[in-house]
């Protein structure tokens, strides 16, 4: 019986070293732009980091305790990198719609996905499933659509929607609550990128997104 107990605990400290070493890889900061550079290339993005901020290589967040279901469910899994602000109050996850060899750039359309995956972010219905016409005059009132002009002069993009996650707690390292996604597309592929803030950086977020604003830019 000993013999298991003991047996029991060194596995235990084994994952939790583990888990510990896997947290240091994932969160290692970085000026490498690795996969962010070559996913935004392959759909016709540029982007320039802000000198204000530390770029992550991509990495995948941790399943509930390690992180809450309420930042899993806006958030979902892999992100293509992360941003952090110099003063510490922002963080920014990119995620990126993956590698493409082509791009039909005779696609102008708003990719269908796009509602299904706010949906599940706002707990409306599975990511899976068609969105209702209910479902959607649901989301008019919540999201905002930008104008094509606006979207032109901002992005160069067709489209960009932007809603607010309205999270009561901290959801990110005890102390960044997610506040708002930004979503951008074009010829059917998309960018996404989801602001955490602080209590203190919330009351900044309008600079954040200037930031943001200023780092990416679609091909022509």
């Amino acid at each position: 019986m000993k013999k298991l107990i003991l047996l029991a605990w060194i596995i235990t400290l084994s994952i939790s070293v583990y888990g510990q070493a896997l947290d240091t890889i994932t969160d290692r900061a970085t000026n490498d732009k690795g996969k962010l550079d070559r996913v935004t290339k392959s759909i016709g993005l540029n982007y320039k980091l802000p000198k204000e901020y530390v770029a992550t290589e991509e990495f995948d967040l941790k399943y509930p305790p390690a992180n809450p279901v309420e930042l899993l469910r806006t958030t979902f899994g892999i992100k293509t990198s992360k941003w952090i602000h110099e003063d510490k109050e922002c963080v920014i996850f990119i995620r990126c719609t993956g590698m493409r060899k082509d791009i039909d750039k005779s696609i102008d359309d708003l990719p269908e996905n796009v509602f299904s995956w706010i949906r599940n972010s706002l707990k409306m219905g599975y990511f899976n499933r068609n969105t209702t016409d209910e479902q959607m005059e649901m989301l008019k009132k919540i999201i905002t659509i930008w104008t094509p002009q606006k979207s032109k002069e901002v992005f160069n993009a067709h489209y960009v929607i932007t809603y607010p996650i309205k999270e009561k707690k901290a959801v990110y390292q005890g102390k960044y609550r997610h506040r708002l996604e930004l979503i951008m597309t074009k010829w059917g592929e998309s960018l996404t990128i989801s602001f955490l803030l602080t209590k203190k950086g919330n009351r900044h977020i309008d600079k954040y997104i200037k930031d943001v604003e200023g780092a990416f830019w679609f091909d022509d």
